[in-house]
């Protein structure tokens, strides 16, 4: 069986499910063709049509997930500007505030401040992830008490 020849036979198939998925003509075309584009690439042999059918259509549905995944992030212009919550504090006034904080508070939120997520947090301080986010609550909730208050 010739591959290249039957992915053009069941190309309306193909077509069809995706635009199914994908409720858009051009898109779905696009998705269509670079999952054909995966299954050439294979160089792999399929014992019948319906094989090939079945592999045909579980490539199209992941491509449209990978697309949808790829064009759904945001981009730098669409994140929205958010006010700041301490505006006018110079590093000095921070850092007091900070100093003032307990041990555990300053430092999940330093890790915080480092870019780790709740999960990295939690591991690294040995803790559960739940005492962790209660712990920044908390944590962010007295610092704002602290700056304001």
């Amino acid at each position: 069986m010739n591959v290249r020849e039957e992915l053009v036979k069941i190309w309306p198939q193909a077509h069809g499910f995706a635009l199914k998925k994908t409720r858009d003509p051009d898109i779905a075309e696009d998705v269509v063709m670079e999952a054909f584009a995966k299954i050439i690439a294979l160089d792999r042999t399929f014992d019948n049509k319906k094989h090939l059918l079945g592999y045909m259509i579980l490539t199209v549905r992941s491509t449209v997930v990978d697309y949808y995944r790829k064009n759904n992030r945001y981009s730098d212009e669409e994140v929205p500007d958010v006010a700041d919550p301490f505006p006018g504090g110079s590093t000095y006034e921070l850092q007091q505030i900070f100093e003032k904080l307990s041990k555990d508070c300053r430092e999940i939120l330093e890790l915080f401040g480092l870019g780790h997520n709740y999960k990295k947090i939690a591991k690294k301080l040995e803790i559960p992830i739940g005492t962790v986010m209660s712990r920044m609550a908390r944590c962010r909730k007295n610092f704002t008490i602290l700056y304001n208050g």
